[in-house]
């Protein structure tokens, strides 16, 4: 598939950027009956398969595997053959079958797959001017983060058609990360010298070393032998990180921090995404925005339950105080939030002041 020229991109974009939007914060009670029960989520579907006459196939790259998003992208699969009576094909290429995520996001934009789940290498680059959702302890709920998304969708839709050629058409929840270490940590002050195992996000480089403390960038492979030796005190991630990488038998503490609460980026060709009739489009996006309310709704339960885990293996869960961790992170977010854009770094100090 050729890429678009500027000029149809320009021409359509203004007519396309909020046709076919996700879905608003649903903010829904539901539960599923059991964590991970695919069979509880919703069936109801727009159209019937009578309306789709044309068949579409679309190759779904996910650079991992196991996850609750993975679980949500198998469960749009089902629905959407089953409600296109199969015009329709899905195919899930998963666990960097089909490449890094840099490969995919080359890919995505290129043409050459048609759909990908992508995460912070793609918000951190071509949504960079934007990205206030990576910087820790600015965000207290994955409400507030939505909020962040919803408000200024059209922007950050804009910007990724037109530099990328890709377009988001929803989020999926990836959980929250929490920090793990050898001692509790209750404080912020505890900080001091402690050696943090940290990825070479620049954000999160600059907010804890703010709060003192000595972070190394080490490959998450290595991480377990890093801490078992003492090179590292503590590293973070979401619980169920933590669980299948066995944390809870090198470090005695999990502090729920909370610090940042991540999603997937639902991610498709915008060639592509033009090329099909509005009714495929309203299926994909409707269907989309059920597998990732589903996403939603089990990922607190897994969370839960990953945290029954780690403490049967022996970790202490520590709560904290979000307001103290962020009122002496407020350099750090400060510092983080220059390489925002004016309207991007204007929310960032309303949050702190609010």
């Amino acid at each position: 598939m050729k890429r678009m020229t500027a000029l149809v991109l320009a021409l359509s974009l203004a007519l396309s950027l909020t046709a076919c939007s996700p879905k608003e914060p649903s903010g829904s009670d539901s539960k599923s009956e059991q964590p991970g029960s695919a069979s509880s989520a919703s069936t109801s579907n727009p159209g019937t398969a009578s309306e789709f006459d044309q068949d579409v196939e679309i190759n779904i790259a996910l650079h991992t595997a196991d996850g609750i998003h993975d679980e949500a992208v198998k469960l749009f699969k089902t629905k959407i053959e089953e409600a296109s009576g199969s015009a329709i094909t899905v195919n899930v290429f998963e666990n960097g079958t089909l490449g890094t995520e840099a490969e995919n996001v080359t890919q995505l934009s290129t043409g050459e797959i048609e759909c990908a789940i992508l995460s912070t290498l793609y918000s951190g680059n071509i949504l960079a001017e934007w990205d206030a959702t990576a910087i820790p302890f600015l965000f207290k709920s994955m409400e507030d983060v939505e909020a962040y998304w919803y408000k200024y969708w059209d922007e950050m839709q804009e910007l990724s058609i037109s530099t990328s050629n890709i377009r988001m058409i929803d989020l999926l929840t990836r959980g929250s990360r929490c920090l793990s270490a050898d001692y509790e940590i209750s404080e912020p002050s505890q900080l001091n010298g402690f050696k943090l195992r940290l990825p070479e996000t620049t954000s999160w480089l600059t907010v804890w070393k703010s709060l003192g403390a000595n972070c190394t960038a080490i490959n998450w492979n290595e991480t377990y032998t890093a801490l078992q030796n003492g090179v590292v005190d503590g590293q973070e991630n979401p619980a169920a990180t933590a669980y299948t990488a066995n944390i809870q038998e090198v470090n005695s503490y999990m502090m729920k921090t909370n610090h940042v609460y991540q999603y997937f980026y639902w991610c498709f060709n915008e060639d592509f995404w033009q090329s099909l009739p509005q009714s495929y489009r309203d299926l994909i996006q409707s269907t989309a925005d059920e597998c990732s309310d589903y996403c939603a709704e089990i990922a607190e339960e897994k969370t839960a339950y990953y945290e029954q885990e780690l403490a049967a293996g022996g970790m202490t869960i520590v709560d904290v105080d979000f307001d103290a961790w962020q009122q002496a992170a407020i350099p750090g977010i400060q510092l983080a939030a220059e390489p925002l854009n004016d309207t991007a770094k204007d929310y960032v100090y309303s949050l702190l002041e609010g």
